[in-house]
């Protein structure tokens, strides 16, 4: 296969350390745990262009409002932020020398991102879902959405199959 051929048949299965949260493509079928080490079984039920695994320690929230397919099966959402993009950052310019230090930091990514703010970013996308659905006829093609942050400054975001 190519970069950005459709794979039919999706199976992935992920070995990472416990402490840690799985996101990735498709659905989450098996998990089990090996000692310290946990494992996850994820399959797609629909081709899937860009095979996709993240993890990390996050802090998640699903919306109150409820994406639905056409036939009314519901599709999950939930918005997930690491866990160092939660803390503040403290910024004290008190002279030059430190200016380019607090601009370091600055760039480090984003800070102080709020829990109370996930819901919010998740009820937009529920609503885009619907939207769209209702004014294309056409049905979201994934069984759930995972809106993930990226903690990167200058890296960039990909929207895989079912995850942003």
């Amino acid at each position: 296969a190519r970069f950005g051929d459709m794979i039919d048949d999706f199976a992935l299965t992920i070995k990472t350390p416990d402490k840690y949260g799985v996101l990735g493509i498709g659905k989450r079928v098996k998990e089990w745990k090996e000692g310290e080490v946990l494992v996850t079984r994820w399959e797609s039920e629909s081709p899937v262009e860009f095979p996709t695994i993240i993890f990390g320690k996050y802090v998640s929230d699903s919306p109150k409002i409820i994406a639905k397919k056409a036939d009314g099966r519901e599709i999950p959402v939930t918005v997930y932020v690491d866990e160092v993009s939660m803390a503040q950052l403290a910024i004290d310019v008190q002279d030059q020398e430190n200016l380019g230090e607090c601009a370091d930091a600055i760039s480090g990514g984003a800070r102080g991102i709020r829990e109370k703010q996930l819901r919010a970013i998740g009820d937009q996308a529920v609503n885009a879902i619907n939207l769209y659905r209702e004014l294309t006829g056409l049905d979201y093609p994934y069984g759930e959405l995972n809106l993930v942050n990226d903690p990167a400054p200058a890296m960039y975001g990909q929207a895989t199959s079912s995850l942003i």
